[in-house]
């Protein structure tokens, strides 16, 4: 088990600790790989990955849901007829 830490890269971490964005060794191999198979080693990527783009972002929201709804209404209210 890892605390990741944005700045830093993966510290070790005892089991007792919870502090933090806590992934586990495998997680790690498997993101690097692209091998993310199982739903835990999914959900830790997923928690790892948010967390490195709300810093990214500055607190600001990502738009991409409310994009691709728009997306789906144009390309709806634009389909072809015979």
């Amino acid at each position: 088990r890892y605390r990741f830490e944005l700045d830093l890269g993966p510290i070790p971490v005892g089991d007792d600790e919870f502090a933090g964005i806590i992934v586990q060794g495998s997680t790690l191999m498997k993101l690097s790989a692209g091998e993310l198979t199982d739903a835990i080693h999914i959900r830790e990527a997923r928690t790892l990955l948010r967390a490195a783009l709300d810093v990214q972002l500055g607190g600001r929201r990502l738009k991409t849901r409310e994009v691709l709804r728009n997306l789906a209404r144009y390309r709806g209210s634009h389909t072809v007829r015979g």
